[in-house]
């Protein structure tokens, strides 16, 4: 009997052994109604495929980025996990040793293939911790572009076209607001949606070379007469009335939802929110357009890839989170993402997406600025500190607490001292 009672708790440590090391804890930020379907549908059909059970926490991007890295350093935490792209995030975890390169994997499962190299160069990270060069520590089902949502129905009411120039962009806002319509809906409280406008306007005065050295830590200055010249923009537009009056107060998912409900003309985001606000059929969607100058040039957009899943130091079976990762991003995954109204980074199966409908038209604007190379970054990839830096000096730039000038120096006293790092 004695003997017997030995081998129980060997028997169970065993057991609960096997069964830890076919559970998968997998935290992201796709939170959102239709987004969290998604994910879930996913999940279930990879539960069933490898018998394991994913242990799933979702929460939205600013909690994620707190605690992960956190839990992480702590050797708790995820096997895997969405993390920002850029310094902030990644580039911190990657130097801290906190994420595994999964180059290997990638050449296994084929990823380089379904990825453009100007795509997966925003997920590298090099030894001595150069953005865009050296090992892949992640891959994205999403794609993303920053561009302009907008109701038809209030344009018809303002007697208003789509514009083609930056130049007939402003000319529609001031329309709208002279028509009592609200021309731009905005909120200014989480931060993090001021890089998507302040960026939006930038793309279309900065030079390709000049962002791509600035956002890969290469070098350059953000006081310039072009980042200038958007900065203003937005205080203008502020001072012009054509933002939605009390906007520093409002957050993020009250503003699709205002938009969504015909409260606003436009909203310039991106195209992550599509399959939340694509029931109102007056939604449109366009590319902010050139200036009158570049006439002719696809527009630079914000974007690229969304959030990519990353595998932790802490996984259990990196193997088996490899493969989580692929069926993530597996025809299967950009089937669901496509008909739930996304924009998946991976090839859309034919015939799954309506090219009339609110996803075409985004789809269409994506396939051509990537064709073009013509997909540009977010501003706060280019220093560990930037995401903060950036988003609080918007806020108080808008609101007049800050000059435009007092503005770039803010950022680029940041970006000198990363540039001096050691």
């Amino acid at each position: 009997m004695k003997r017997f009672s030995n081998i129980v708790p060997i028997v169970l440590m065993v057991a609960l052994g096997s069964a830890i090391a076919q559970t998968i804890d997998v935290w992201d930020q796709w939170y959102r109604g239709v987004e969290n379907e998604v994910v879930e549908q996913l999940n279930r059909e990879f539960e069933e495929e490898h018998g394991v059970t994913i242990d799933r926490t979702t929460r939205p991007l600013d909690d994620l980025r707190i605690t992960l890295m956190l839990a992480v350093e702590g050797g708790e935490g995820p096997d895997v996990a969405n993390v920002n792209q850029g310094a902030p995030d990644m580039g911190e975890m990657v130097r801290s040793d906190l994420l595994l390169p999964i180059d290997e994997y990638a050449e296994q499962y084929g990823w380089l293939d379904t990825f453009s190299p100007a795509l997966l160069t925003r997920n590298r990270w090099s030894d001595d911790f150069e953005f865009g060069e050296g090992s892949l520590y992640g891959v994205a089902p999403q794609a993303e572009i920053v561009g302009v949502y907008y109701n038809r129905a209030l344009f018809d009411e303002a007697g208003i076209d789509v514009p083609t120039t930056f130049e007939e962009f402003e000319e529609s806002l001031e329309a709208l607001r002279d028509a009592g319509i609200v021309p731009l809906v905005y909120g200014g409280l989480d931060g993090w949606p001021g890089i998507h406008l302040y960026g939006a306007i930038q793309h279309l005065f900065v030079e390709r070379e000049y962002l791509d050295d600035l956002v890969y830590g290469r070098g350059g200055e953000w006081d310039t007469d072009a980042n200038a010249r958007a900065a203003e923009k937005l205080v203008e537009w502020v001072e012009e009335g054509y933002i939605i009056q009390g906007f520093e107060g409002i957050g993020y998912d009250d503003t699709w939802s205002l938009f969504a409900q015909g409260q606003g003309a436009m909203m310039i985001t991106g195209s992550w929110i599509t399959g939340e606000i694509a029931h109102n059929p007056d939604i449109g969607f366009f590319a902010l357009p050139p200036l009158e100058e570049h006439a002719d040039q696809t527009p630079m957009l914000v974007g690229g890839t969304g959030i990519p899943l990353a595998i932790t130091v802490n996984a259990d079976d990196p193997d088996l989170a490899a493969r989580y990762l692929d069926w993530m991003v597996s025809p299967r995954a950009a089937e669901l993402w496509a008909e739930a109204g996304f924009i998946p980074a991976m090839a859309v199966p034919p015939g799954t997406i309506d090219p009339d409908s609110l996803q075409g038209q985004v789809l269409a604007v994506w396939e051509r600025v990537n064709d073009d190379d013509a997909i540009g970054h977010y501003l706060d990839w280019a220093t560990p500190s930037m995401y903060d830096t950036i988003t609080g000096a918007i806020q108080e730039v808008m609101v007049g607490r800050i000059t435009v000038e007092q503005f770039l120096q803010t950022l680029d006293a940041d970006y000198q001292a990363y540039l001096q790092r050691p």
